[in-house]
């Protein structure tokens, strides 16, 4: 409980601006590889006890025989996370994966989710982290636009555990990182086509996150 207290503390960090968003590393360990990504707090509910956050992260992090999940905090604390506070679809339809954080009350304010994607040559901003853990902004522009991905125009290679970075446009969320890699664009997938595994697992989404145009 002392470590997850610290990780719930250390969130004050990222405290969103009208131009951020509240972003965690996480690590997803195999038998044989240790998958680094990012995830998004997207709702809390606040109890007598304590604070329950959720994260939205890519599924793409949890492949077959994945066994352990940690969610770091700025000073590389990381917190191990209940198996049972993991839902991952196991379809490869659902490109996000839902990641629970019980602890005692703290600050951190979600992330407003949009369902829908913004227009071609709109901007874009992708959130992440750099390589220290300090918190990166890439602003760019949709470069190529379908049902269900989006592809941005900037090279998104100084995100340290670019899958799951989350996208945002003016309104908040609407996206997050399915694919990126060294000197290569991000490729990012819209959270509209997951809208139902979203809140079937995140019962508490702020209504501000039901926002469509």
């Amino acid at each position: 409980m002392r470590s997850i207290l610290a990780a719930l503390l250390a969130l004050s960090v990222f405290l969103p601006t009208p131009t951020s968003v509240a972003v965690l590393p996480i690590r997803v360990f195999t038998a044989s590889a240790v998958n680094e990504g990012t995830a998004v707090i997207v709702a809390r509910d606040d109890r007598a006890t304590g604070v329950l956050l959720h994260l939205v992260t890519s599924a793409r992090l949890f492949p077959d025989g994945w066994h352990t999940v940690r969610v770091g905090t700025m000073d590389d604390t990381f917190v191990d996370v209940n198996r049972s506070d993991i839902v991952v679809s196991g379809s490869r339809l659902v490109e996000v994966a839902i990641v629970r954080l019980l602890g005692t009350r703290a600050p951190a304010t979600p992330a407003p989710l949009v369902w829908r994607a913004p227009a071609p040559d709109a901007p874009i901003q992708i959130h992440g982290l750099d390589a220290r853990g300090a918190s990166i902004v890439i602003d760019g522009r949709v470069r190529f636009l379908s049902t269900r991905l989006i592809v941005a125009d900037r090279d998104a290679s100084g995100l340290h555990g670019c899958l799951g970075a989350p996208a945002t446009d003016e309104d908040g969320v609407f996206g997050i990182v399915s694919e990126c890699g060294q000197g290569r664009t991000a490729t990012i997938a819209t959270l509209s086509m997951d809208r139902w595994f979203i809140e079937r697992y995140v019962p508490h989404l702020p209504s501000v996150t039901r926002t469509e145009r």
